[in-house]
């Protein structure tokens, strides 16, 4: 039989001191999370008691470990994790899981995705020699999730940054990710009060209250250039470069370098890649379109809130503070959208069901039935400065979270919809992760993207930093960029630079994505977005909309889970890590036992028992009826949601 002790020893000693570290670091303690988690009970008993509903009961060990596991660092957890937790005997046991997973770094890859999917995040958007990187933003907010950024903190770095990413923050890339303005406005109103005002981009919405001269009065705070330098077209520089293609082709288009366009284009993407300093002009001009009596087509309109804290601008000029009052005025106390919205987006997150009938989208507290809720869940919100972590952490920390799954659908008007966390399908970065947990014995441990490269390489030749490079094209004209353009092509046609990976160049180099051939990662350091198995199983694109992401099942997936790495990694592997684990035991029944513990994190019941016992009775090879039953659990829809 395999012995558990060492296991269990383990499992106390990692959980415990990881538990007292976060009480010795964090601002916010445990017992003030215990005691807003109690608050947040008392209210979904009394919620209970009004609508003369039972009290669910509480989840298991297995369910609690697996829902928790799934929620806070995304994915199942590991044949180790999980028979360490279910053979410890700790009163406490539950709470010390919870002080374990938030600590890891599971927790930041898990809200790396999350980030990734909200902010529709991609690793670039152009085409052809014009394509541009979201590299360095990429970057920013996978550090926002190391870090544990608090979300309004977050916000207002996102919409007050100027400047060039390479030279400043990488934050300065928000506004210059690609997304056509008018859309990249609604997006990130929706993203952070709930409020959509899709609609009234181009007239007054006839199902709620905005109309188009509220999105112009918003997008007036937000008006102005994107890009740092206007050098996109480079004025004269193209007949030029037209002229010496025609004059000399060997020269400037038959080369090892390539085409100039392409040396000319990296120029630029370094060179005015961010926000300029004249982004959040305080006003903007009506469209031509426009047809309603409060103003006329091209007329410039002052910026003005359409709703919460009052923020305006001057209007007849310029405000060179307009981007800040935007900032303020989407974290201002008084307008609750900010942290209503958040407060509901993570209770989803957690509890796996939404507090209003659409995730993310606002509804007034009193038009709800759960008005005490969620003005509670947004006074912790507050409370915490809007720590993320500490917030799902409380959430998780509740009688609530420990319901039996409940599938009553949250629609406004409905009876009741708190009575345990609605049983959901898991995102494609869980499923990717979860198995992950059954291929290896450290999914957090597998190697991480490295952030971008801070180095000018073309050619294969190291020109100087893209900071350097991003400050000396800074103060050019047009003509001197012209020279110098000729200048730096004719010098790496002739190697004047030092080549790349040379033995006495130290200098990191690109970054990674996939990694080399066969390198697993968890999902969060694959490109984004990652396409092949991801987009199978319903990745969202990242192009423009957000909460994109399907849930839905199809035959593609069926096959990719027949055929595809599940078979490799972790069925047919000797070295994987459910492998590993079931073949230390012996005994039929246990084995049996294990790898349902193993893969959906519960033992079999009697009937699924006797199967498999028969299974493993009736085949010539043992080891082929255990992974038999390992192959048909992980195919199982049963291994796919969270319940």
């Amino acid at each position: 039989m395999f012995s558990y002790k060492l296991l269990v020893k383990f499992a106390l000693s990692t959980i415990t001191v990881m538990a007292s570290f976060a009480e010795e670091e964090d601002f916010i303690t445990d017992a003030r999370m215990v005691e807003n988690a109690h608050k947040i009970d008392v209210i979904v008993a009394n919620n209970f008691k009004l609508n003369k509903i039972s009290v669910p009961e509480t989840t298991d060990d297995a369910t609690f470990m697996r829902r928790a596991t799934l929620a806070a660092i995304g994915r199942i957890p590991t044949p180790q994790e999980a028979l360490q937790f279910l053979e410890l005997e700790h009163p406490g046991k539950r709470k010390l899981l919870i002080d374990y997973l938030y600590n890891s770094d599971g927790y930041s890859s898990h809200m790396t995705n999350y980030y990734y999917d909200l902010f529709t995040l991609r690793e670039g958007f152009g085409n052809g020699t014009g394509t541009r990187d979201n590299s360095q933003l990429i970057d920013w907010f996978r550090s926002a999730a190391d870090t544990n950024m608090t979300w309004n903190l977050l916000c207002e770095k996102l919409l007050t940054t100027r400047g060039n990413v390479y030279t400043g923050s990488g934050a300065a890339g928000y506004f210059d990710k690609g997304d056509a303005v008018d859309d990249h406005l609604s997006n990130t109103v929706r993203i952070f009060t709930g409020i959509r005002l899709e609609c009234a981009q181009c007239h007054d919405d006839p199902f709620q209250d905005w109309e188009q001269m509220d999105f112009y009065t918003l997008k007036a705070f937000v008006d102005g250039p994107v890009g740092v330098e206007k050098k996109a077209d480079f004025g004269s520089i193209r007949p030029e470069i037209r002229r010496r293609q025609e004059a000399e082709p060997e020269k400037y288009k038959s080369t090892s370098i390539g085409r100039i366009e392409g040396l000319m284009f990296e120029l630029s993407k370094v060179g005015s890649h961010g926000i300029s300093e004249a982004k959040g002009t305080g006003r903007a001009a009506l469209p031509s379109t426009y047809k309603y009596n409060d103003g006329d087509p091209g007329e410039f309109v002052a910026a003005k809130a359409p709703f919460g804290a009052t923020a305006r601008t001057r209007g007849k000029e310029n405000d060179p503070e307009s981007l800040n009052k935007f900032a303020e005025w989407m974290t201002n106390e008084k307008t609750p959208q900010f942290s209503i919205t958040i407060a509901n987006r993570m209770w989803d997150r957690v509890m796996g069901i939404s507090l209003t009938p659409i995730v993310g989208d606002y509804v007034d507290p009193r038009d709800t039935h759960f008005k005490q809720l969620i003005i509670k869940l947004a006074e912790i919100m507050k409370d915490y400065d809007y720590d993320l972590k500490a917030f799902q952490k409380t959430l998780m920390l509740t009688r609530t979270f420990q319901f039996t799954s409940s599938q009553k659908d949250l629609v406004n008007g409905s009876k009741n919809a708190l009575d345990g966390r609605r049983a959901n399908r898991m995102s494609a970065e869980q499923i990717w992760d979860s198995l992950l947990s059954l291929a290896v014995s450290n999914p957090d441990a597998l190697p991480k993207r490295a952030k971008t490269s801070e180095d000018f390489i073309y050619a294969g030749q190291y020109v100087m930093s893209n900071a350097e490079m991003a400050e000396k094209l800074k103060t050019m004209s047009i003509k001197q960029f012209e020279k110098y353009l000729f200048k730096l092509f004719e010098d790496l046609k002739n190697n004047k630079f030092e080549k790349v990976g040379s033995a006495n160049n130290s200098k990191k180099r690109g970054r990674k994505g996939l990694g080399s051939k066969g390198e697993l990662r968890r999902a969060s350091e694959f490109p984004t977005p990652a396409g092949g198995f991801f987009a199978t199983f319903g990745q969202s694109t990242r192009s423009a909309a957000i909460d994109e992401a399907s849930k839905e099942g199809s035959v593609s997936q069926a096959l990719e889970l027949l055929n595809g790495q599940v078979q490799s990694l972790i069925i047919h592997s000797n070295t994987s890590a459910a492998n590993k684990v079931i073949e230390q035991i012996q005994l039929d029944s246990e084995r049996v036992k294990t790898i349902f513990l193993v893969v959906l994190n519960r033992v079999p019941d009697e009937d699924e028992m006797t199967l498999c016992l028969d299974l493993v009775k009736n085949t010539n090879n043992t080891q082929d009826a255990y992974r038999n039953i390992m192959a048909g659990l992980i195919a199982s829809q049963e291994f796919y949601f969270i319940f």
